[in-house]
């Protein structure tokens, strides 16, 4: 059985945030994501994390994806807040860390 971990987008202090900006998880594991108050899509540089290069989830809605068998390291990703056109903000790009 995998683990499950949890990221939530959210409007906050006048903009949408990702919340936790950074994730750590394993191969095998299931990362949901939740889209409070818009829809969103989600863009993978690297196709091989997820197995896919985007991931769109309505507003109010949860999207999961599994870990694939990559090597460990750091993996940004982009948000695209439909709502607002354009990205959820924060100092970097949010990642998912494999370790």
């Amino acid at each position: 059985m995998a683990n499950t971990g949890k990221v939530v987008i959210v409007y906050y202090d006048g903009g949408f945030i990702v919340d936790p900006g950074h994730r750590h998880a394993v191969p095998g594991e299931d990362v949901i994501w939740k889209a409070i108050g818009t829809k969103v899509t989600l863009l993978f540089p690297d196709a091989e994390l997820f197995g896919t290069r985007d991931l769109v989830i309505e507003a109010n809605g949860e999207g999961k994806l599994t870990v694939q068998g990559v090597q460990p390291g750091i993996y940004p990703y982009a948000v695209y807040v439909h709502e607002e056109n354009d990205f959820a903000r924060g100092g970097t790009h949010p990642a998912m860390i494999i370790e």
